[in-house]
């Protein structure tokens, strides 16, 4: 259901001529038995689900530019903030968002400014955000203007 509204958010900002930045986030996550993959049938190993985790959870951002594929202001480096573990748990250091979720909102209003060339007003928007300033939050920009 979710990707369906996605794809008609992206549809419409297509068929309207405008661009789009929609986040995904959720409240939680769900931890799996490593200790017993399976195969799903199609020759992929999964795990089982084995609990609720309120500790960890996921976020993503998906930019829509009717001009073309938007540019990674960084490279590949913009690609994914932050990092998993290889046992599959959040690195909760791998930056200064991943386990902060006021700094994540942050991250947010950052990058929805930078989309517009808007980035400079992120010390004011948010009035002394905790990610810092304009020096700081450089690299955490993902993409470039697209609006």
């Amino acid at each position: 259901m979710v990707g369906q509204v996605i794809g008609a958010a992206l549809e419409y900002a297509a068929q309207s001529n405008k661009p789009l930045m929609i986040y995904c986030f959720s409240d939680g996550s769900v931890s799996a038995d490593t200790n017993a993959p399976e195969d799903d049938g199609t020759g992929t190993t999964k795990f089982r689900w084995a609990s609720d985790d309120s500790q960890t959870a996921a976020s993503f951002v998906l930019v829509y530019s009717p001009q073309g594929r938007p540019v990674l202001r960084n490279g590949a480096a913009s690609q994914q903030l932050g990092a998993f573990r290889a046992n599959g748990s959040v690195d909760t250091a791998s930056s200064p968002f991943a386990n902060s979720v006021t700094q994540l909102a942050e991250l947010v209003v950052l990058n929805y400014l930078a989309l517009h060339g808007e980035e400079a007003q992120f010390g004011m928007v948010l009035n002394n955000p905790g990610l810092g300033g304009a020096t700081a939050v450089a690299p955490y920009i993902a993409f470039n203007k697209i609006v």
